[in-house]
């Protein structure tokens, strides 16, 4: 019973959270032309991240319409004029916005296109300093495209580094931008987190030959656990995982494939139910062809942190392997931290079999709400 507790607590401290939480993170983008004498660009931004922080729902139903969103535009043209600061040689250029706005959408999420002119002494290097948002979501970016003379240009603000000095030939620390991104990425991506468990819980914990239907009535760890080949087994999945998200990732940032974001986000999900069900039963107990054709699908929901790139495909390739770095090297950690709790838990007789279910229980109870939830979203 203590036990019980114990774990209940434990788990729920790292999945509760998520309940209704989507991997998705907040991301606005930012458009600047100066290959000309009057330099232009547009503001993206995202109409779940203006609600956060313009009342824009009157009707509070729940649902932004484009009249709602567009009735806005003098309070948000004033909030993006005191977050928002672009400069040259340490002189503030003069943003002036335009009422014209547009809608866009990208991943199933509606966009507000906010145009507007930019007046500097000059345009070789900028200097951009971005504090929006942060305040509410820690999480969110702002992503950068500049069209100079020579060749665009791309990089990223996230609340770590709010400013950043970009010119026509190199952009001060994007890739560390970048990678920094595919960190947080990984670690607000419960839904990811919570299938990378799954995975490592199916391998710790194995079975035995005696199990009834479905194994779960006499289901319990195999009293002749070989640590070094569960290792093996544990670096072979998170290798496959990893292979098979980078291609999709790669595939889907640089344009060359494009899936509406809802209907990833529920497979996501569905993903995340099986794993919990496999795991249960070991229906397939060699899962790496499960494990792979997931993966290519958890690299779609990474993707949408990247898709607007827009800049050479040598310089896309750059920043799409410094975020990919840093989601593995999220994996990493978390693997690190995740797995040695589970081995120890193994090891101890009494409790890793309440352990296993306790943990199965709750992985089931999260994973269903998400599939739910995300299936009214998408039909809705």
């Amino acid at each position: 019973m203590k036990l019980n507790l114990v774990c209940a607590v434990f788990l729920t401290a790292i999945l509760n959270p998520a309940m209704g939480v989507c991997h998705e993170m907040g991301k606005a983008l930012l458009n600047l032309d100066l290959r000309e004498s009057l330099s232009q660009g547009d503001f993206r931004w995202a109409a779940h991240d203006i609600q956060q922080i313009i009342d824009i729902d009157k009707n509070e139903n729940g649902i932004l319409t484009w009249k709602e969103i567009s009735s806005q535009k003098a309070e948000a043209h004033q909030y993006l004029l005191n977050n928002l600061q672009i400069s040259y040689a340490n002189k503030k250029c003069s943003i002036e916005f335009s009422e014209q706005w547009q809608l866009g959408s990208h991943f199933d999420l509606d966009y507000a296109i906010i145009p507007f002119d930019l007046h500097c002494d000059g345009s070789d290097a900028i200097s951009i300093q971005y504090s929006g948002l942060f305040s509410v979501d820690p999480g969110h970016s702002l992503l950068i495209n500049v069209e100079f003379d020579e060749e665009p240009v791309q990089a990223i603000i996230a609340e770590y580094n709010q400013t950043i000095t970009i010119n026509s030939s190199k952009t001060t620390w994007a890739s560390i931008g970048f990678l920094y991104q595919g960190v947080v990425h990984i670690f607000i991506g419960l839904d990811h987190l919570l299938f990378l468990a799954c995975l490592l819980l199916a391998i710790i914990f194995p079975f035995n030959s005696s199990r009834q239907y479905l194994g779960i009535a006499t289901a319990h760890p195999d009293e002749t656990n070989d640590n070094k080949l569960i290792l093996r087994k544990i670096i072979g999945v998170i290798s496959i995982f990893t292979v098979a998200h980078s291609i999709t990732l790669t595939l889907a940032a640089i344009g060359w494939i494009n899936f509406p974001g809802k209907w990833i986000e529920l497979g996501i999900a569905i993903s995340v139910l099986a794993a919990v069900i496999n795991t249960a039963t070991r229906a397939i107990k060699r899962n790496y062809l499960m494990v792979f054709i997931f993966g290519l699908l958890h690299g779609l929901g990474f993707a949408n942190a990247l898709a607007d790139l827009d800049s050479p495909l040598k310089e896309q390739l750059l920043n799409i392997l410094a975020f990919n770095i840093g989601v593995e090297l999220g994996q990493i950690v978390f693997t690190l931290i995740v797995a040695p709790v589970f081995f120890a838990l193994n090891k101890i007789r009494s409790w890793r079999k309440q352990f296993y279910f306790v943990a199965l229980g709750l992985s089931f109870i999260v994973a269903s709400v998400w599939v739910i939830e995300r299936l009214f979203s998408t039909i809705k």
